[in-house]
């Protein structure tokens, strides 16, 4: 059993082979809290390249921050698997401007080709949070609330259909409003 802080666990991913997998974007996060969990290693002293690691890990009170994005995502709890150099989870609880949000990491399927990691956010939030931390004119008129899912998709640097690290996030704006001043404003 291995009990450690995310600072440590982000240098192991830096300085191993799971670098590859998870690409540049590493050097760009930054963590704080603890993990707990078992980790096996099997080293094959003839073929070092055919080694296995498999980790069974929770993750504790953390808080996460990606290098360019000014909000983090705190109070982040929950399992955590990895199988050589791929992640994959149930479901891990967060909270994004204050808000909580559900985490859930997983292999790509066959289609998603070009990706060797997803990791995707779902939340509901109050529509003049997303107004601010957007920036968007009129802030203090938006009513209601945005459901959104995201989506942080890595990249298979050594695949022909690599792509860029990318954040999708979508909604349809169902639940929220805006008061626009005149001459915009409709009854």
């Amino acid at each position: 059993r291995v009990e450690t802080d995310l600072p440590a666990v982000l240098r192991l991913l830096r300085e191993s082979t799971i670098r590859g997998a998870l690409g540049p974007i590493i050097d760009d996060v930054s963590a704080i809290g603890g993990v707990a969990g078992r980790f096996k290693l099997h080293l094959p002293i003839k073929s070092l390249a055919d080694y296995g690691l498999q980790a069974k890990l929770a993750v504790k009170d953390a808080t996460l921050q990606l290098k360019g994005i000014d909000y983090v995502v705190s109070n982040v709890n929950g399992p955590l698997q990895l199988d050589r150099s791929r992640f994959s989870s149930g479901q891990i609880d967060g909270r994004f401007l204050g808000e909580p949000i559900s985490i859930r990491l997983r292999h790509p399927e066959a289609e998603e080709v070009g990706l060797t990691q997803i990791v995707e956010v779902m939340g509901t939030t109050p529509a003049p949070k997303v107004a601010d931390a957007l920036r968007l004119p009129f802030a203090n008129r938006y009513t209601g609330s945005v459901s959104w899912a995201a989506r942080a998709l890595f990249p298979d640097l050594t695949s022909p259909a690599s792509r860029q690290f990318e954040i999708l996030v979508t909604s349809d704006l169902e639940n929220a409003a805006i008061d626009l001043p005149a001459p915009l404003f409709k009854a």
